[in-house]
């Protein structure tokens, strides 16, 4: 199983969500792809919003299930985007910790880099060097 998180109103993390869904079950038919995107808050730029619409329709192509919430839901009275975006990323790490257990960190971050690594390089083959 697979789950990609990521901010759906962004660049990166938008841009790059429905490719490696893609690559994915190219390299795994069977395999089992969740997707969780952070929704951009109301009063972020209108690009952020049509960026999120657009990453949804083509991710929800290649993903067997979609969760998804918004910033607003993490945000705090006063508190500002870059604010709940920085408690947004503390709770999911805070949430990793918890279930995979801290002495596995080690272990299962060297997997993690080996793992993006290689997506990275199937990426490029796919693209043909265009990375590099």
């Amino acid at each position: 199983m697979y789950v990609i998180v990521y901010g759906a109103g962004g660049g990166t993390g938008s841009g790059i969500s429905g490719v490696v869904a893609k690559i994915i079950k190219e390299i795994d038919q069977k395999a089992l792809i969740l997707s969780l995107a952070v929704l951009p808050a109301p009063e972020e730029c209108r690009l952020r919003s049509y960026n999120a619409v657009i990453n949804l329709a083509f991710t929800s192509e290649f993903v067997d299930g979609m969760g998804l919430t918004s910033l607003e839901d993490y945000r705090g009275v006063g508190e500002s985007i870059d604010e709940a975006y920085d408690r947004i990323d503390a709770l999911l790490g805070r949430f990793f910790v918890t279930m995979l257990g801290s002495e596995e960190l080690p272990v299962i971050k060297s997997r993690v880099r080996r793992a993006a690594l290689a997506c990275l390089e199937a990426v490029e083959d796919r693209l043909g060097g265009v990375l590099a």
